[in-house]
């Protein structure tokens, strides 16, 4: 059987909204963690100096993983979306003039059978 659209599609687009609320959690989880620990550095370390590259490192690694779990919340498309663009990558003009055109087949075989099982019953 050959499919139109291959089923594991469906199963990876039900995914999506799991991924996008496990990004979610993480990132404020993250979020929380990472300006408390900040702060409390901050403000309790009394020579910052002393802590060198190593924090100043720590904090810009931070950060980018902050911004680029935002953005991938921001950037990835919700299932709805996602459908959408499965609907409309496939639904083409050439597709639906092969359906018109097979569905006008389908009504008129479907007449010139109906026309044959009245002459038959009338004869």
């Amino acid at each position: 059987m050959t499919y139109i659209i291959n089923p594991w599609v469906f199963y990876f687009l039900s995914t999506i909204d799991a991924l996008r609320v496990a990004l979610i959690v993480f990132t404020v989880i993250f979020a929380i963690i990472y300006t408390g620990t900040v702060l409390f550095t901050i403000f309790e370390v009394e020579d910052l100096d002393k802590l060198g590259n190593n924090f100043t490192r720590w904090a810009k690694r931070g950060l980018i993983t902050l911004l680029v779990s935002i953005i991938l919340i921001i950037v990835l498309p919700s299932k709805q979306t996602m459908l959408e663009m499965v609907t409309a990558s496939y639904l083409t003009t050439e597709n639906i003039d092969k359906a018109a055109t097979t569905g006008k087949d389908m009504v008129d075989y479907i007449t010139e059978k109906i026309v044959e099982m009245k002459g038959a019953e009338g004869a």
